[in-house]
């Protein structure tokens, strides 16, 4: 067997396909590459929705809470507007009836007085 010298090549090059399939090789490995870009995204984005999907029940929750002290809030209030109506309704009674009382019996003592 001869070994070959210098820079002869055994046959010749062909100049369109081997360009051509650089071309074909160069876009399947930016294909591959982009398919690769695209499950990353879509993993990190499924990654993202679940965090979401967890603070919007969190969000929620709160939410039914603050109606429900909201709730509990009026209910108090109501009571309280009560409880100072019925206070100073029996109040202005009780004066009235204190001042009744106090006429009457200054009324009775002039009557003891006069007779």
């Amino acid at each position: 067997m001869r070994k070959r010298r210098g820079g002869r090549r055994s046959r010749p090059k062909e100049s369109g396909k081997p360009k051509g399939n650089r071309d074909v090789v160069r876009k399947h490995r930016e294909k591959a590459a982009d398919a690769i870009h695209l499950e990353d995204e879509a993993k990190r984005l499924h990654t993202l929705n679940h965090k979401l999907q967890g603070r919007l029940q969190l969000l929620e929750a709160l939410e039914a809470e603050i109606v429900r002290l909201r709730v509990l809030l009026a209910d108090f209030q109501a009571k309280r507007l009560m409880q100072n109506w019925a206070f100073s309704h029996l109040r202005s009674n009780a004066v009235a009836l204190a001042s009744n009382v106090c006429q009457r019996t200054m009324h009775q003592e002039q009557g003891d007085d006069l007779a």
